[in-house]
């Protein structure tokens, strides 16, 4: 027997496919079993509109549930793969074949159940989770908190991942360790009483948030806090949970590209962008906070992690961009920064790289709100346009420093539709917009000091290849110095007069020194953006009191 499921486990680790069809064929399965399983539970309405909102359904069918499959498809990879030792693409390969077996799970409540359908719902206690330990084993029973099918299908999971483990290992206390793992963590802790391990945790890190607040009303609280349904909040936390769990598989699986593609994310040009998220959202509950649906905006514990969920979604849109200008520059680039070309790092790896930050970015965003979706997609836009033919807007000067701009205004709009939702460039100050475009206008110019040869050759106009380093030098210090400036004289706060002109003038003469450093350069401008938010979060007035907003009326 044990030859024979050898031989199987053999077959399905030495399987061929390139990763975009894993990833396909895997959210594939994942929709199917979704369609199949709303037309046969009750009340059998597609895509379970009847059973939620619009909103909600959605949210349910193209983001929790598919993000879901994978966390739990990943925590089992990866349970195998430390249990076993074994490389971890073999435990993928082997899980991602067996995966497809969640199909079964919607016939067998069908016919469980007489054709009535079933419905699976979290338990919200403690008590919920030592229930489970028993009815896991009521195969045909629509029990509290699972079903007929789930529980067979837990069955199976702990049946071969079992088998699994003492086939690689004939160790009977790894065997046990399996089953330990895979039952109480994976089976029962995870998939039932995940709430409460929610709600356990943010206790312990916000205790002060978490006042009359259940396990269930801190998902099911409609209409509370930033984030309104619970499949989005759903949602945004096996996200985060998705993005270690991946980042730990991808370092397991090849640690020095994963530390390639890290390096290669730009990581302080993807600060500057969340925060200017950060400070979008910290001015919008300044400004609209009065005029806010809830009597406080950040009462609620998912109203912070909307704010990392939108910072995440930022950030990963700005990596995939990197992708993408990356490809675009590879004629001109020479290998200097492509990673394909200086350290040889696959198209097609760094191309799938690209589509996973892609998602990721589009799935955060829509985690938290459809108005976050639109205005990330419009950042993402804005970049495409600039770096890809037949516009290619990078090579033309001022159009360029114009785009720079134009993005950063979408990233602190993001930040800013928190609060405004869909009418945001309504309550939006428009000294704040003035701001933002003229200051990055101005600096944005710096970002292209480092790459006169490459934008020569590659037909970039800018401030270097009109002028030559030396002059274009001494033209963008200027502009930095003058952006700086801009920024007391538009928000009408004296106390900054003084900074702005001190940290222009660093900042200018950082410009200036004969050997161009970009990275000190942003990490200093990124400390200062830092005390600034820091800054005018304390003196929440200098910054009301100077700024025009139109009233919110609940539109």
């Amino acid at each position: 027997m044990f030859k024979r499921v050898r031989r199987i486990i053999g077959l399905t680790e030495n399987v061929r496919i390139h990763f975009v069809y894993w990833l396909v064929s895997f959210f594939c399965i994942i929709t199917i079993r979704n369609f199949i399983e709303s037309i046969f539970e009750n009340p059998h309405h597609i895509s379970f509109y009847s059973l939620m909102r619009m909103t909600e359904a959605q949210s349910c069918f193209f983001g929790h549930y598919p993000v879901n499959f994978l966390f739990y498809a990943l925590t089992l990879i990866l349970i195998l793969h430390f249990i076993t030792g074994e490389r971890i693409e073999n435990t993928s390969r082997t899980i991602m074949i067996f995966f497809s077996m969640i199909l079964a799970v919607p016939f067998i409540d069908l016919a469980a159940t007489g054709g009535r359908g079933a419905w699976q719902w979290f338990s919200y206690d403690w008590a919920g989770y030592f229930r489970h330990l028993t009815y896991i084993f009521t195969f045909f029973k629509d029990t509290k908190g699972s079903t007929p099918g789930l529980n067979t299908e837990f069955l199976c999971i702990l049946i071969l991942t079992t088998l699994y483990v003492w086939v690689k290992t004939g160790k009977w206390y790894k065997t046990l360790l399996n089953v330990i793992m895979i039952h109480f963590v994976f089976v029962s802790g995870l998939i039932v009483v995940f709430p409460v391990i929610v709600y356990e945790f943010l206790g312990a890190v916000m205790k002060s948030k978490m006042l009359n607040l259940t396990p269930e009303s801190l998902f099911y609280g409609i209409g509370r806090g930033i984030i309104r349904t619970s499949e989005q909040r759903f949602l945004l936390v096996n996200l985060l949970l998705v993005v270690v769990l991946l980042g730990i598989w991808y370092f397991r699986l090849n640690g020095r590209k994963f530390v390639l593609l890290v390096k290669n994310m730009r990581i302080l040009r993807g600060m500057h962008y969340m925060l200017l998220t950060l400070s979008g959202a910290l001015l919008g509950s300044l400004l609209l906070k009065d005029y806010f649906p809830e009597p406080e905006p950040f009462t609620h514990p998912f109203s912070y992690l909307a704010v990392i969920g939108l910072c995440s979604a930022i950030f990963f849109a700005w990596t995939a961009m990197v992708v993408l200008n990356d490809y675009c520059d590879i004629k001109t680039d020479g290998g200097g920064r492509n990673p394909f070309l200086k350290n040889g790092l696959g198209r097609g790896e760094y191309a799938s790289a690209g589509l996973v930050y892609l998602l990721f970015s589009l799935y955060f965003a829509f985690s938290v709100s459809y108005t976050c979706f639109v205005v990330l997609v419009f950042f993402i836009c804005l970049h495409v346009v600039y770096n890809i033919p037949p516009f290619r807007l990078k090579r033309f000067f001022p159009l360029n420093s114009l785009m720079t701009a134009v993005e950063a205004v979408a990233a602190f709009l993001l930040g800013y539709s928190l609060f405004g939702g869909s009418r945001s460039i309504v309550y939006f100050p428009p000294e704040v917009m003035v701001l933002l475009i003229i200051f990055y206008f101005l600096s944005s110019n710096i970002i292209h000091l480092k790459d006169t040869e490459s934008d020569r050759k590659g037909g970039v106009i800018t401030l270097s290849t009109i002028f030559g380093d030396a002059a274009a030098k001494k033209i963008i210090s200027s502009m930095v110095f003058l952006s700086l400036v801009c920024v007391p004289m538009l928000l009408k706060i004296r106390s900054l007069w003084l900074p702005s002109a001190a940290v222009g003038a660093a900042g200018a003469f950082l410009v200036l020194r004969k050997k161009w450093n970009e990275e000190l350069f942003f990490g200093g401008y990124l400390v200062c953006f830092i005390l600034l938010i820091l800054y005018l979060k304390h003196n929440p007035d200098l910054l009301i009191n100077g700024l025009a907003v139109v009233m919110y009326d609940g539109g």
